[in-house]
């Protein structure tokens, strides 16, 4: 006799189920043509489970977003925190958020073109890492800065506008400008270019 699936879900398990239909709806729809109607029926769920788990749309989106940047943080501290000289480390994290960022390249584009909103809560939880990564390589003898907070400002700028490079154009040497990127930065943070 087969069995059925729970018609009750732990709460964690049916707010990702929801937040994974409404991911799949947003980049099939775009942001204005998404309900909160469709997002319950890809999920199977009724429309006041949605609303259980979320209070509007906006805050489904807002969910995704955060879920968005939290995969990304998460990749970023594992990567900054590997074993490996600071170069290594730097280079592994840029290829990582280019791999995400591209496996998620519509989802992307929506959460932070079509939805809006500012960016100043996920940056300031990458600067406060960056920072981290900064301090230990100080202490590490690997980086020789006089501010801190700077030098994870240019970590944190520099990669981050070299990813939208990257997304936005196709390059055939993203080993070379990966490489070419990490270098320019440590230079800066090492010392040599004083």
């Amino acid at each position: 006799m087969p069995t059925e699936e729970p018609r009750t879900l732990p709460p964690e398990v049916r707010r990702v189920q929801i937040l994974d239909a409404a991911a799949a709806v947003l980049t099939e729809r775009g942001a204005r043509a998404t309900t909160v109607d469709r997002v319950a029926e890809v999920a199977g769920v009724a429309k006041g489970t949605v609303y259980l788990h979320f209070e509007s749309k906006d805050a489904l989106f807002g969910a995704l977003r955060s879920r968005y940047d939290e995969d990304l943080l998460s990749a970023a501290a594992e990567e900054l925190a590997a074993t490996g000289s600071p170069r290594h480390r730097l280079e592994a994290f840029l290829r990582r958020a280019l791999a995400l960022h591209r496996r998620r390249a519509e989802l992307h584009h929506v959460l932070f073109h079509e939805v809006g909103g500012s960016e100043d809560a996920s940056m300031g939880r990458f600067r406060i890492l960056f920072a981290g990564f900064v301090e230990d390589c100080v202490r590490a003898g690997d980086f020789d800065v006089d501010d801190v907070e700077i030098a994870a400002g240019l970590l944190l700028h520099g990669l981050h506008g070299m990813v939208v490079e990257f997304l936005h154009a196709e390059r055939s040497d993203e080993d070379a400008a990966i490489a070419a990127t990490v270098s320019l930065l440590m230079e800066g943070l090492s010392g040599s270019a004083r």
